[in-house]
């Protein structure tokens, strides 16, 4: 890749990174939407460090041009990232935490569509979720 980036690469790597980091917040309202759980929350919290840390990452090795140290960074938080995806999805699963599971599944699927540059569905999971709540609040509470 030449360097400097033009504008629309320089925008997809900031959308990029800025989805990578996003993973904290996702992290975070996952934990909001389950019933508390030990498990639950230490894979959230490794999903969300993960995601800061490949987003800080994608950044520096996109933007700033030092590939061999920004993929380094990227790979120490893509990698925990992805593993904390499925230990969350897991938790959610083995808890019967049926919204947030489905969530988080969706959430997955978007992300491995961002990767895999195809459309950032990361947005329509979480605006179409919020939206479903304004509609008929969903009840948090596991399927019995």
């Amino acid at each position: 890749m030449s360097y400097p980036q033009a504008f629309p690469e320089l925008v997809r790597t900031v959308t990029f990174s800025a989805l990578l980091s996003s993973f904290a917040l996702i992290a975070w309202l996952t934990v909001g939407l389950a019933r508390s759980n030990p498990w639950i929350v230490m894979t959230a919290a490794v999903v969300a460090i993960g995601g800061i840390v490949a987003g800080i990452g994608n950044f520096v090795e996109e933007s700033l041009g030092a590939t061999d140290f920004g993929s380094m960074i990227y790979g120490l938080g893509l990698f925990p990232l992805i593993l904390g995806l499925i230990g969350l999805q897991i938790a959610l699963v083995a808890r019967r935490e049926v919204i947030p599971a489905i969530v988080m599944l969706l959430t997955i699927g978007a992300f491995v569509s961002a990767m895999g540059r195809g459309p950032d569905l990361m947005p329509v999971v979480w605006f179409g979720f919020a939206a479903w709540t304004l509609v008929g609040r969903p009840s948090v509470v596991a399927a019995r």
